[in-house]
């Protein structure tokens, strides 16, 4: 089994959603303190039981966004500015 990390959020659901299963506890104070629906907090209850621990990783953790400049392009942008457009600035 491979070990997952988790951010402080996604640490806290865990810790609540695990011990909310191990005691039986109720749903009521978990959605308090998570700040959810009761509705919400049975549904990671029912996740947790399925997936376990990595049910509370972000799904976007280490992807980059889609409009992100390739390092190909600042390199382009910087060379442009250094060269034709420092010399415009520059007579000016």
């Amino acid at each position: 089994m491979r070990k997952v990390n988790l951010t402080m959020e996604g640490n806290q659901k865990y810790t609540i959603n695990k011990k909310l299963v191990e005691t039986d506890g109720k749903q009521d104070s978990a959605a308090y303190t998570l700040g959810r629906t009761k509705k919400h907090v049975n549904r990671m209850k029912h996740g947790y039981k399925k997936q376990g621990k990595t049910l509370f990783v972000y799904g976007d953790r280490g992807r980059k966004p889609a409009h992100v400049i390739t390092e190909e392009s600042k390199q382009n942008i910087l060379i442009s500015y250094r060269t034709k457009y420092w010399m415009l600035r520059k007579h000016r």
